[in-house]
């Protein structure tokens, strides 16, 4: 931790919560003073704590040990035991709360997907012929607006999705799953490596930033191995500074998209990137020499 990020917390009260074994219940508490050796505690009234405690505050995802040093009625002195997770084990808790955080709302979203596509399927099996009096710009409108849904995504595809957002990680499965396309995620470069290594693929779409390792380093070890050499890589990130599309391409990529997704452009771009990877790996032709996808 920084020393700048210490002094910000020195005097700041924040909500906290002790639990140990002895104790039948989690007890809340204020925490105020912190720093990295310990923290003040201001206790509920009447309530007792035992000598050694675990202490979870909204700077640490991961409970702490602690052990008490003084009391002094409703407050008491604690100092930290153990140095706290480790960064892997801070971002897998991370991933691990948003996951439960945003499970309704991915339920939510896979319901609405699966709803919309029923309605439109509806209303193009009962959608009325045009009126044959009605002027051609009507006409027009209505059978846009009448257009049953398709899938864009039509071929037999294997797509590998690696970002650290598990937001993101889902509405990929959601909006590029179809009945010919499969959808697998990977929430970090590592991961990803592992995945690839495992089992074929026939696209992946990679994040720039993540913990580990990173976007750039995957893409570079993808082209260094000559089981992934021609596999088309699709950069999907919320950079778009020219430093961050050069580095990009110059790793290895084939295409490069910027968040926010446009989920149905995302899928016309995947299908453009995969035919002319087909065509052009019959010619031999690297993946990173395939013309971009307008």
């Amino acid at each position: 931790m920084s020393d700048s990020r210490t002094r910000m917390r020195e005097g700041c009260l924040v909500h906290g919560q002790i639990s140990s074994p002895e104790l039948p219940a989690a007890i809340d508490c204020t925490v105020w003073d912190i720093s990295r050796e310990g923290a003040r505690l201001i206790l509920p009234e009447g309530a007792t704590i035992p000598d050694k405690i675990r202490i979870s505050t909204p700077f640490s995802s991961i409970p702490r040990t602690a052990e008490v040093c003084w009391r002094a009625g409703a407050e008491a002195g604690i100092r930290l035991l153990d140095e706290g997770p480790s960064a892997e084990e801070a971002l897998a808790e991370q991933i691990r709360v948003a996951e439960q955080n945003n499970a309704g709302l991915v339920k939510q979203l896979r319901d609405l997907q699966r709803r919309l596509e029923q309605a439109e399927t509806r209303a193009g099996d009962a959608a009325p012929k045009l009126n044959q009096n009605s002027d051609s710009s009507n006409g027009s409108r209505r059978a846009k607006s009448d257009r049953v849904f398709t899938y864009v995504l039509d071929d037999d595809v294997r797509i590998l999705i690696t970002d650290d957002d598990p937001i993101l990680r889902e509405f990929a499965r959601v909006h590029l799953t179809t009945p010919s396309a499969s959808v697998e995620v990977a929430e970090s470069a590592e991961d990803g490596l592992v995945r690839l290594g495992a089992s074929r693929f026939d696209i992946a779409l990679i994040d720039l930033e993540m913990p580990g390792i990173g976007g750039l380093e995957m893409i570079k070890r993808l082209r260094a191995d000559p089981a992934h050499a021609d596999l088309p890589v699709v950069v999907v990130t919320g950079r778009d500074d020219m430093r961050s599309i050069d580095l990009a391409f110059e790793a290895g990529a084939t295409s490069f998209v910027t968040k926010p997704v446009n989920w149905r452009l995302m899928s016309y771009q995947l299908r453009y990137v995969l035919r002319a990877q087909r065509s052009y790996r019959a010619r031999g032709i690297a993946p990173t020499e395939l013309p971009l996808a307008g």
